[in-house]
């Protein structure tokens, strides 16, 4: 049950973490920024998006913590959305 449990702890941070250095970081600005100018997809600004897509992913590549796809990509997106908000707040209003 413990194992479980930190299973499914490690997955939400591995997503969280892919989440923020894809949202948040200066590493990907430049990425960022062209995919939202040349092809106009702001994916890339958005925690609470890029998160349930990231989400969806690691349930088909890596595991799945609920056992289908989509609670998965719903899971991910929420816990993330809530770490993201906690760590950036000024980001996270609109």
């Amino acid at each position: 049950m413990l194992e479980k449990i930190w299973n499914d702890l490690l997955w939400m941070i591995v997503n969280f973490s892919i989440t923020n250095i894809m949202v948040v970081s200066q590493i990907t600005f430049s990425f960022r920024k062209f995919m939202n100018e040349k092809l106009k997809i702001s994916l890339f600004y958005c925690a609470m998006c890029f998160s349930f897509w990231t989400a969806l992913m690691l349930s088909f590549v890596w595991r799945s913590p609920t056992g289908f796809w989509l609670w998965d990509a719903f899971l991910g997106s929420i816990t993330s959305w809530m770490v993201y908000v906690y760590f950036h707040p000024r980001q996270a209003e609109y």
